[in-house]
């Protein structure tokens, strides 16, 4: 996904499209949170209601 919003936004660079730059770098914010934060915090959320419904 970085790699496609990275060519897009080099595209929009050149042609001088300056909401598509903005577009593309903040897709690409939002994923690295969501790959960084969202995603392992949910997976600890499951472990802990895992171990919390286990007798």
């Amino acid at each position: 996904m970085a790699g496609a919003l990275d060519v897009l936004a080099q595209a929009a660079r050149r042609d001088r499209k300056p909401a598509v730059v903005r577009f593309a770098e903040k897709r690409k914010l939002h994923a690295q949170t969501e790959e960084g934060i969202l995603y392992p915090a949910a997976l600890l959320v499951g472990e802990c209601v895992k171990a919390k419904l286990q007798p």
